[in-house]
């Protein structure tokens, strides 16, 4: 059956495209959910309308989308996990992890945009690839550190003052 799409479906086309897909799949789905229409002559008048406002919201989407892919280049965020002394983390590192992260830094992100090949699983800073769009690409520094870090001392540098016990020693000062 042909149809006209009303809206852009990655695994068929564009909007106001004419496709030819199953019937069942027309009936069933793409034509209840106002995905499609069915091949009229007012439907072919009536999507020349919406596929020239389409373009025109699509155009300023793909603005916004490049502008927010420049961006995600020079972001980075930082995750805490627990890792062994060579860094093998236990457990790893998921894109949902990583979108809370950026989240705490005030970026929106949708977990399935973040192409991961594979779960992070050691400490590192890796470049993570991110994909917004079926034009749209980016990618972003990710930082995984050993959460036991501070308690391991492992800087070298002593920066917090804690007890054996990990407890803050207690201040002389008042508080006023």
């Amino acid at each position: 059956m042909k149809v006209i799409l009303r809206k852009s479906i990655e695994s068929l086309g564009r909007t106001g495209e004419v496709v030819d897909v199953a019937n069942g799949y027309a009936r069933n789905y793409l034509l209840p959910k106002s995905f499609a229409y069915a091949i009229t002559s007012d439907n072919l008048k009536r999507i020349e309308k919406e596929k020239v406002r389409f373009e025109a919201e699509e155009k300023e989407r793909l603005a916004s989308l490049n502008a927010f892919a420049e961006k995600l280049k020079s972001v980075s965020c930082s995750i805490e996990a627990n890792a062994n002394e060579e860094g093998h983390l236990f457990g790893s590192v998921t894109p949902a992890m990583i979108v809370e992260a950026l989240a705490k830094d005030g970026i929106e992100l949708d977990a399935k945009s973040i192409q991961l090949e594979k779960p992070i699983k050691e400490t590192g800073v890796f470049s993570v690839p991110v994909h917004l769009h079926a034009d749209i690409n980016s990618e972003l520094k990710v930082w995984v550190m050993d959460s036991n870090e501070d308690a391991k001392g492992g800087d070298g540098e002593g920066g917090d003052a804690t007890d054996a016990d990990g407890a803050e020693p207690e201040s002389n000062e008042s508080d006023g």
